[in-house]
């Protein structure tokens, strides 16, 4: 079953032109001038989705800057699950938006229906604003900061989705210090990676070692001396993957996740980072999401990360915490992250810390203590990496 899904209903279209987007280039691959979901579209991913039974459902709205279409679409579109729901289904709502429509109805919207809100914002007003501007070249911030304040009116669960580069990566701390100031708890740090038509890193984009130094920088003022009272997304999850021994984030598993994102003329694509004509996967006008599971290439897609990783990978003693990293950070013929340097100073940098925080947890939860003390050095490593335990997390992540 395919219970996630990254729906773009205004496609690649938004109200900002940001230096470093990697996804406003995408309109060429469509006859439309304007991209917006069509009622028909829109009651087709409902009416499969909720078709294949009972589970839990995560419909993710992205773009571009998908509050382009107006409240009026969203309304729509959860008075239409709302319809068709059934008994045992259970749906979550995310939208990630920069935040320049929102508004007093529109946050009472999200509240009443229980949305996630992920906001682009990169840091201070001066950083924010180098790239993240409008049409008319103009910064972003103080209309990226009503929103935040909007939100927290109306207790809306919201996370920053926080863009690295060249400007602010060494600036780690000022930035999550300014995030903490202005009510700001959770906190998602995206290392921007773009590469013009030769193949060459964008000058926007920071050095391996400079996003090293940043997750080093920003993990002191998240450890908190062994008591995080702040939600960092990349750190949380790697705690997570000390303690269960398997990652939760598709860039750090040994295989792509299954969420496929759907454009706004129904197109199906396996990831937002490959969406591309080579990946295309039918239209859910036409084929139906039992299809999709059955497709060859999305099974090929999902297995090609770990298969193809370069080998150096493969005896890293880090690879049950990275995998190899997104593909889309791999570039070049060696097939191995750009951030691969960066990610091995982080790694022994903090890694006693996450030792120490897991023995934290495994004192106060006995199931947990319990599935540590089952592990067995000749069982298979529980990372889902194939390799024996021994060979692979045991040295890592056992306490």
């Amino acid at each position: 079953m395919i219970n996630s899904l990254l729906i773009k209903p205004a496609g690649p279209d938004c109200n900002m032109n940001c230096t470093y987007c990697f996804y406003k280039c995408k309109s060429q691959m469509f006859n439309d001038s304007v991209h917006r979901m069509s009622n028909d579209t829109m009651n087709n991913i409902i009416e499969k989705f909720l078709s294949q039974g009972k589970g839990n459902y995560s419909i993710v709205f992205q773009g571009g800057e998908p509050t382009l279409c107006g409240i009026d679409f969203f309304k729509n579109f959860v008075e239409k699950v709302n319809e068709v729901i059934l008994p045992g289904q259970n749906i979550h709502y995310s939208i990630q938006t920069n935040g320049l429509l929102l508004d007093e109805e529109f946050c009472v919207f999200l509240k009443d229906n229980n949305f996630l809100v992920g906001l682009s914002f990169d840091g201070t007003e001066e950083i924010n604003d180098y790239f993240r501007v409008d049409y008319s070249g103009k910064g972003t911030s103080k209309n990226v900061l009503n929103a935040v304040n909007l939100l927290k009116k109306y207790g809306i669960e919201f996370n920053i989705l926080c863009v690295i580069t060249n400007k602010n990566a060494g600036k780690g701390k000022e930035i999550y210090s300014f995030l903490k100031k202005n009510g700001c708890d959770y906190m998602q740090f995206i290392p921007c990676l773009e590469i013009d038509e030769n193949g060459k890193v964008r000058d926007f984009c920071m050095t391996s070692k400079e996003y090293g130094k940043f997750l080093c920088d920003t993990f002191d003022l998240w450890y908190n001396g062994g008591k995080p009272d702040t939600y960092v997304r990349f750190f949380e999850e790697t705690l997570i993957s000390y303690v269960t021994y398997k990652g939760v984030n598709c860039s750090y598993m040994p295989s792509c996740a299954v969420a496929p994102v759907i454009e706004y003329n129904g197109d199906i694509f396996p990831c937002d980072f490959f969406v591309e004509n080579s990946n295309y996967m039918g239209n859910i006008n036409t084929i139906d999401f039992s299809d999709l599971e059955k497709n060859p290439d999305l099974l090929e897609f999902k297995l090609v990360k770990w298969k193809y990783v370069n080998e150096d990978c493969k005896k890293c003693k880090w690879k049950g915490l990275c995998f190899g990293d997104c593909r889309k950070n791999r570039i070049g013929i060696e097939n191995k992250s750009y951030f691969c340097e960066g990610y091995k100073m982080f790694f022994e940098y903090s890694h006693e810390k996450f030792i120490s925080l897991k023995k934290d947890i495994l004192n106060s939860k006995k199931y947990i203590y319990d599935f540590e003390s089952s592990l067995n050095r000749n069982d298979s490593c529980p990372c889902g990496s194939g390799y024996k335990f021994k060979n692979c997390c045991m040295d890592i992540k056992k306490v």
